[in-house]
C-alpha cells in the first residue's frame, strides 16, 4: 500500500535540506522570523520522524510525528501533507483524502491520493488523481500511476507490457531514481502476480527489496507467493530477521507448522500474545492479520470471517479480495463473494488468482 508514499514523500526531502541550511546561516532573527524558523524547525523534526517510520516501517515513529504536528500546531502545506500520510498509515484514508485536498495540489498531493483511492477500491478517482500528473513530473512517475489504474480497469495485459518496457527502459539509464524504480517494480509485480506469472513476480519483488529492504507490504507479498509454492526455507529466509512484524511472523510460523519444526510452538505463542494483546485502537490497523491468523492456524472460523469483512470494508484491492474469497469460502459467505464480485464487475478488474478462488466456490 505504502509504496506511491515512499515516492511520492520524496519530492519533500529536498526542500527540508533547505529550511535546515537556511537555520544554519541566519543567526539574527526578529520574532517573526524566529517563528517562522521554529515553525521549520518542527517539520524538519516531523520529517525525520516519518522518514525513520518509512525506512524501519515502525509505528511508533508515526505516532511521535502525529503528536509533533498537533502539540506544535505546525500549520502549512507540508505540514498537511505530512498529516495525509500520517492518517494514510493509521488507515485513516478518508481523512488523508480531505487534508490532501485542503493542501496545495502538487505532484505529492496527486501521487498520495491515488494510492488512498487504490486502497480504498474507488478506482476511477484513482485515475483521476493520475491524470492531473500528465506533463507536471516523470514521463514514468505519471504512465506508472496510469498503467496501475488501467491494470484493475480491464488493461491488465496492456499495462503489464507497458510497465515492462517503462523498466527496461528506465533501468539503463545511468541516475535512475531509485525510489521510482522501487514503486515500478512493485506495481509491474502485482500485475504479475494477477496474470499467474509468479516468477516475474518474484524477480520484481526481489528488486525492489534491494532497493527498500525493510518495505514489509513487499515482503508480504513475496512471501505468500514463496508460500503457495512451498517454498518453506525461503520463507524462513525471508522473515526471520523481521520477526517483530506481525504479518511476517505469522508467515514464519506458518513456514515452521508445516515443516513440523520444533520451532513452531514458542514463536506461535508469541504471535498468539500478540494478537490477543490488540486493543480496539490497535486491531483495526491488523484487521487482515487478524483474518488470516484466526483462519490459517484454525483458532476460529467465525472470527476469521469477522475480520475478513472488516478488512474488506477498509481496503479494496485484489489482494484483500482474495483474502475475503478464501474465508468466505470457508462457511460459503454467499453476501461476501457476491460483493467481491460486483466490485471486480464495477471496475473490470482481472485477477486470475482471484478468478480462480471464486470458481471453487461457486462450482
Amino acid at each position: 500500500m505504502r509504496s506511491i508514499i515512499f515516492l511520492a514523500v520524496m519530492v519533500f526531502i529536498s526542500n527540508a535540506q533547505a529550511h535546515s541550511d537556511h537555520l544554519k546561516i541566519k543567526t539574527t532573527l526578529s520574532s517573526a522570523e524566529q517563528k517562522v524558523v521554529q515553525h521549520q524547525s518542527g517539520l524538519i523534526k516531523v520529517e525525520a520522524l516519518l522518514d525513520k517510520g518509512r525506512s524501519l516501517s515502525e509505528e511508533k515513529y508515526y505516532r511521535q510525528a502525529r503528536e509533533l504536528l498537533l502539540n506544535n500546531e505546525l500549520n502549512s502545506p507540508m505540514s498537511l501533507v505530512f498529516e495525509a500520510e500520517i492518517a494514510q498509515y493509521f488507515h485513516e484514508f478518508d481523512l488523508a483524502i480531505k487534508l490532501l485536498n485542503k493542501s496545495k495540489q502538487n505532484v505529492t498531493t496527486h501521487l498520495m491520493k491515488a494510492n488512498t483511492y487504490i486502497t480504498q477500491g474507488k478506482v476511477a478517482q484513482a485515475k483521476k488523481s493520475c491524470k492531473q500528473l500528465y506533463a507536471k513530473t516523470e514521463t514514468i512517475i505519471y504512465m506508472t500511476c496510469i498503467a496501475k489504474v488501467t491494470s484493475m480497469q480491464g488493461k491488465l495485459d496492456k499495462s503489464y507490457q507497458l510497465m515492462s518496457y517503462l523498466i527496461k527502459q528506465y533501468e539503463n539509464e545511468k541516475n535512475a531514481n531509485k525510489a521510482i524504480m522501487h514503486w515500478a517494480y512493485v506495481s509491474t509485480a502485482e500485475m504479475a502476480e494477477r496474470m499467474k506469472n509468479p516468477e516475474v513476480a518474484k524477480r520484481l519483488y526481489q528488486k525492489a527489496l534491494r532497493i527498500h529492504k525493510n518495505d514489509i507490504a513487499t515482503r508480504i507479498a513475496y512471501a505468500d507467493i514463496l508460500l503457495a509454492e512451498k517454498q518453506y526455507k525461503k520463507v524462513e529466509a525471508l522473515t526471520k530477521k523481521y520477526l517483530q512484524h506481525d504479518p511476517l511472523m505469522l508467515r514464519y510460523v506458518r513456514a515452521l507448522n508445516i515443516q513440523g519444526d520444533l520451532r513452531t510452538s514458542a514463536h506461535f505463542c508469541e504471535l498468539k500474545r500478540r494478537i490477543l494483546n490488540y486493543d480496539d485502537k490497535k486491531a483495526h490497523l491488523h484487521y487482515d492479520t487478524l483474518a488470516e491468523y484466526y483462519y490459517y492456524f484454525n483458532q476460529g472460523q467465525d472470527l476469521a470471517h469477522k475480520y475478513a469483512n472488516k478488512h474488506w470494508q477498509q481496503q479494496k484491492t485484489p489482494r484483500d479480495a482474495r483474502l475475503l474469497a478464501k474465508v468466505a469460502a470457508s462457511q460459503y459467505d454467499e453476501p461476501a463473494i457476491q460483493a467481491i464480485q460486483m466490485w471486480l464487475a464495477e471496475n473490470k478488474t482481472e485477477d486470475a488468482l482471484l478468478t480462480s478462488l471464486l470458481s471453487d466456490v461457486l462450482i
